[in-house]
């Protein structure tokens, strides 16, 4: 590139760039000294609060005096664009020292551990967590002198939400379970994102390997934490429990402090007993604020001198003691589960069967119910009805179930005996075999009753996809508000964001069956897209809403905070 000036600086050569700006070599013309210029995108001076975040983490860096942490010679505004001034280091980072050269050996693994452990000790000491621990962020010389670089000053939220696939993979090899779900980061995903490292400078691959992003999530929400040895059976077999311990799941599991995680992997390279986790009901946390990804932990500044560690130290964690096989219990589910299920198929005892009617005294679509039980009729038309006996000038036909009316419909008798009676339920909310009974009346007093099944020709499956609706209503409508609510709070997960049009579009789609069921109106698969694409295209729209009102409500908890 041609030399250009950008304030004081003389720009030389683009040493590299990447989503969150270049990196130049440069020439301090007033100094007179070559250095490392970080230019930032000009874009982010839009963010609301990121140049207040910047300076003071710029400023909170460049005070660290740890010799592990690039120091910051100079940082501000010029031209708007925000930029990071530092040393030039001779040196190669982590992640192209493993592509060239392949895994360290356990001892340069460990050195290079150990160095990182004491830049992440330094800034957890004083409330800042660096969130993006990673080889590339790890640059060694050739004396094998480490520097940590890159803390949280340089990254903006976007990479927080992980939305840039091909930019944000290389960061998501590295993030501990608890930002894919809640977004925190305290120092203890930064230990995660270490003994992630560790793995990978034993065996030359990141912990879970994969070429999504869906795929890597899974790995470290889901998977066991990986074991080194597995991959490269020349690793020491104690580091498994190093790398085991440091990736637990559980914050509280992990070591603590990057200290006890690089003395343990000292201690797995000797053979050495490896020492205690710390105790987190006595330990004390560095925690960033959810409301920024990338912001100071706000809590009295104290000297360094005064916390050695971040964390206390506990005693070793308590071995699983001996537990029954769960093999009985699960026996006895699977059989009282069966026994349920025979109990709901076969039926115990019977349904109310039976009346004081005389024997033809009364026919229902031609069947007496005196004489047979069972009595068939087509819900989608009038039931004939045709009584004998005297006196009646009316009859009611009801179904209910257990005791609970469901459907009753009344007509008055011709001077012959005879009527329809409408169906006395909707034959696409209700059908199959259904206890009824009919009863004959005189002037609205009952003369006598006849209990029995009405049989319809309709099939009993249109009564299981009405319940079926109903169910994903209440599943869609429940899962629905629960997303909106993860978003509305300012927590950016993307799987919220996936799912709010995706059960937006379920919730269409039952509503469209309802419409079947309560309306009798067929639908169409014209109909069924249709609706489904409307109601995915809501709940897009929704789950935008939601999260710009969680972001800004993030945004005045965090100004609160600050005030």
């Amino acid at each position: 590139m041609d030399e250009e000036l950008f304030g004081r600086y003389r720009l030389i050569s683009l040493i590299g760039q990447g989503g969150m700006g270049q990196v130049y070599r440069a020439h301090d013309t007033e100094i007179g000294r070559d250095v490392a210029i970080k230019v930032l995108p000009a874009n982010l001076l839009g963010e609301r609060g990121y140049v207040q975040r910047f300076r003071r983490e710029a400023y909170t860096v460049a005070r660290l005096n740890e010799p592990h942490i690039i120091p910051i010679y100079d940082t501000g505004e010029i031209d708007g664009r925000l930029y990071l001034v530092m040393p030039i280091v001779d040196g190669i980072d982590l992640h192209t020292s493993l592509a060239q050269r392949g895994p360290m050996a356990p001892e340069l693994a460990v050195k290079v551990i150990e160095q990182v452990a004491a830049a992440l000790d330094k800034a957890h000491s004083h409330g800042l967590v660096h969130r993006d621990v990673k080889p590339s962020n790890v640059l060694m010389t050739p004396s094998e002198f480490v520097y940590l670089i890159d803390f949280g000053i340089a990254h903006d939220e976007s990479d927080t939400r992980i939305t840039q696939t091909g930019s944000v993979l290389g960061t998501v090899a590295y993030m501990a379970p608890e930002r894919f779900t809640t977004g925190h980061a305290d120092a203890r995903a930064d230990i995660y994102a270490l003994a992630c490292v560790l793995h990978e400078c034993l065996t030359g691959q990141a912990p879970y390997p994969g070429n999504s992003l869906e795929h890597v999530m899974a790995g470290h929400m889901t998977k066991e934490p990986p074991r080194p040895t597995s991959v490269n059976p020349t690793v020491p077999a104690a580091f498994d429990a190093v790398v085991a311990a440091g990736m637990a799941k559980d914050p509280q599991q992990r070591y603590q402090s990057a200290s006890e995680l690089a003395a343990a992997a000292r201690a797995a390279l000797s053979n050495s007993p490896l020492p205690p986790q710390p105790d987190p009901a006595t330990a004390t946390v560095v925690h960033a604020p959810q409301a920024d990804a990338a912001t100071v932990a706000h809590r009295p500044a104290q000297p360094a001198e005064d916390l050695p560690t971040v964390l206390a130290p506990k005693p070793p964690a308590r071995q699983p003691s001996a537990a029954r096989s769960p093999k009985i219990a699960a026996a006895v589910a699977a059989v009282l589960a069966l026994a349920a299920v025979a109990v709901a198929l076969i039926g115990l005892g019977s349904a109310p069967f039976g009346g004081n009617l005389t024997p033809g005294a009364v026919t229902i679509n031609g069947t007496d119910p005196t004489a047979n039980r069972d009595v068939p009729v087509d819900l989608s038309k009038p039931i004939p009805v045709a009584v004998t006996a005297a006196g009646a000038d009316s009859v009611t036909l009801s179904v209910d179930i257990l005791g609970l009316s469901v459907g009753s419909r009344e007509a008055p008798l011709s001077p012959e005996g005879a009527t329809t009676v409408a169906p006395p339920v909707n034959r696409y909310v209700m059908a199959g075999n259904m206890p009824a009974q009919i009863t004959l009346l005189h002037d609205h007093t009952p003369l006598g009753t006849q209990r029995f099944t009405l049989s319809s020709s309709q099939s009993a499956v249109t009564t299981a996809t009405a319940a079926a609706t109903l169910i994903v209503v209440l599943i869609a409508g429940a899962y629905l508000e629960s997303h909106l609510r993860v978003l509305r709070r300012g927590r950016e997960r993307p799987s919220s964001v996936v799912a709010v049009p995706l059960f937006s579009a379920a919730l269409a789609v039952a509503i469209v069956a309802a419409a079947w069921v309560l309306l009798g109106n067929p639908p169409t698969v014209a109909t069924l897209v249709v609706s489904a694409g409307l109601g995915a295209g809501a709940g897009l729209a929704a789950a935008i809403a939601a999260g710009q009102r969680g972001r800004r409500a993030r945004d005045a908890r965090a100004r609160g905070s600050r005030g």
